[in-house]
């Protein structure tokens, strides 16, 4: 299906050459839905893990390395200022 759509994931080169391009697999829809889950939801780390069939801990790892500070403050203050 990516490749039919032509879905592709694109990375700067560090060096500073041309662009790395390399198709989406299964599991880059996975994280990202994963990592949506985490900036836009307010669902716990438990909550994530039960969805997506990982535990605590690694929604706890991929929300540390992947998801940025700021959407996690956003998210954050949203749940602070609804009293959950």
């Amino acid at each position: 299906m990516a490749r039919k759509t032509g879905i592709v994931h694109t990375e700067p080169d560090e060096a500073g050459g041309a662009p790395v391009v390399r198709r989406k697999h299964l599991h880059d829809v996975r994280g990202t839905f994963a990592t949506r889950l985490m900036t836009t939801t307010d669902l716990s780390n438990e909550e994530i893990a039960s969805i997506m069939g990982w535990s605590p801990e690694e929604i706890e790892r991929i929300r540390r390395i992947y998801v940025d500070d700021t959407a996690r403050n956003v998210a954050l203050g949203r749940r602070i200022a609804r009293g959950v």
